[in-house]
């Protein structure tokens, strides 16, 4: 088995995927007020997986090795890429724990004024969303400038 570290390339993509599909299905269930429970519930598992995938891609990347003479420029880049991975996941964690409340009490709500509040609130969690979005982006544009700009692999293996 490979060591933990040679894991972050093959993880990270997913937890980028995943949480950038959740906001077109969340909007998607608020446009389709029929198939919004089904919409919205699977919006949550993908926000919870791409969450725990985020966790682990955090983790993995972490435990990537130092190269043995880093340049200030990749030790730069690579520490805003590390504050940014993990305000990215602890926003992500915080937008995950929000819809999951939200959606119970959408279920615990049924009346008229809730469907409004709702919306209100899902919309508002969208924005939200958006605005972690930017920092997710970021991070990833970091990553790729560290293995393809910076070869920081290349360097590693040195």
């Amino acid at each position: 088995m490979p060591a933990w570290s040679h894991l972050h390339p093959a993880v990270i993509h997913f937890p980028i995927v995943l949480l950038l599909l959740v906001p077109p299905l969340l909007a998607l269930g608020l446009l389709w007020p029929g198939q919004r429970v089904g919409l919205h519930a699977c919006a949550l598992g993908l926000l919870l997986l791409g969450t725990a995938l985020a966790f682990l891609a955090v983790v993995t990347g972490l435990a990537v090795p130092l190269p043995a003479a880093p340049s200030t420029e990749l030790l730069d880049t690579l520490r805003a890429h590390e504050r940014l991975a993990k305000a990215t996941l602890l926003t992500f964690s915080v937008l995950a724990l929000a819809q999951g409340l939200l959606q119970a009490l959408t279920s615990l709500l049924r009346t008229r004024f809730s469907h409004g509040l709702v919306l209100i609130l899902q919309v508002a969690w969208l924005l939200a969303d958006a605005a972690a979005t930017m920092p997710l982006l970021c991070t990833a544009h970091l990553g790729g400038r560290l293995v393809h700009e910076l070869d920081i692999h290349g360097q590693t293996r040195r």
